[in-house]
């Protein structure tokens, strides 16, 4: 399925939540990715590749939302996230006050 799923980049958006701040989210990660590549917090994807390279040292970052974007009605944090420029790692986690974002590209 991964293969069939590659260079797709999907976006989800869990509502309504207490969320912990920034950098509890990020140990929380640092802990996971830790444990092991099943996890699959810790995994660079590789196009064409069955097998994706795992080092629990290359963390997905944990990035804040602008508390204007946060404030928009979720189409348009989901229109924000999928169309920000620059760099996009293979996994980023997006938080805001009462919202976490997960930005994932499958290879």
């Amino acid at each position: 399925m991964d293969q069939v799923l590659t260079g797709q980049r999907f976006v989800a958006l869990f509502g309504d939540l207490d969320t912990p701040a920034l950098s509890v989210l990020s140990e929380a990660v640092a802990a996971i990715a830790a444990v092991g590549p099943h996890t699959r917090l810790a995994l660079t994807p590789r196009t064409r590749k069955r097998l994706w390279s795992y080092d629990p040292g290359v963390l997905p970052p944990v990035i804040e939302l602008s508390e204007r974007v946060a404030a928009a009605d979720s189409a348009a944090v989901l229109q924000y996230i999928r169309s920000r420029p620059g760099h996009r790692h293979p996994l980023e986690i997006l938080g805001a006050s009462r919202e976490l974002e997960v930005d994932h590209v499958n290879g």
